[in-house]
């Protein structure tokens, strides 16, 4: 492995765990023997929670929570593709077309398909 994936995967391990017990440690307000929190207090931590992760999502290229689709769409290396011989060109294509749709970015995934099939965009007009 390369230096840059050693420090991911060591930092990730340090880092990742400290995240899920600060959750685990708001979680415990929800206990109502122990702590006497309004809803709108609660409902803030749930806001603030999500806002920060929206700006990892953000950063890691993702889109944020509400807009992905509802069911992941699986990826692999062998897309489902017609018996009809497909360039690699087309077949990276048609991978980059179906990474965006799976991304959430629908209208662009299926604009790049209908280039790959029909051999022109809207937008270019050829």
């Amino acid at each position: 492995m390369n230096e840059k994936r050693d420090r991911f995967l060591r930092m990730r391990e340090l880092r990742l765990p400290k995240a899920v017990k600060g959750i685990q440690l708001l979680q415990a307000f929800s206990r109502g023997r122990d702590y006497e929190a309004r809803r709108d207090e609660r409902m803030e931590i749930v806001r603030e929670l999500e806002q920060a992760v929206d700006v990892v999502r953000g950063a890691y290229g993702l889109p944020p929570a509400g807009s992905q689709p509802q069911q992941q769409m699986p990826l692999s290396e062998e897309l489902p593709v017609s018996r009809v011989p497909v360039s690699s060109a087309d077949k990276r294509d048609i991978k980059a077309a179906y990474q965006k749709i799976a991304d959430g970015n629908v209208r662009e995934g299926m604009l790049s398909l209908r280039k790959v099939i029909l051999g022109w965009s809207p937008e270019d007009g050829t």
